[in-house]
């Protein structure tokens, strides 16, 4: 994929503010009530760790985030990757770290 200087600012941006609003799940639930060794959120090349799918989508939506940034998390049918995936075109993958 060919990226114009400009797309890819936007992309890059757009990664940074899904990466705050997730780490905003880390500030309410704490280490204890998501473990974040059990998914990695990958984004491109970079990972970052997570937490369980299923929670995460949960508290995505209970704190407003999936709206804010245009999220949908779609689970497989085996339930050990989740897809999430931004209007603006930010896919992003978790998966079993």
């Amino acid at each position: 994929m060919d990226l114009k200087p400009q797309a890819i600012r936007e992309r890059t941006a757009r990664v940074d503010e899904l990466w705050a609003g997730l780490s905003v799940l880390a500030d309410v639930d704490g280490p204890r009530s998501m473990p974040y060794s059990d998914f990695q959120l990958r984004l491109g090349q970079r990972g970052f760790g997570t937490g369980c799918a299923g929670r995460t989508q949960a508290r995505l939506v209970e704190l407003g985030l999936a709206e804010q940034l245009g999220l949908v998390l779609m689970l497989t049918d085996a339930g050990d990757r989740a897809f999430l995936r931004g209007r603006q075109g930010l896919d992003a993958i978790l998966t079993p770290a």
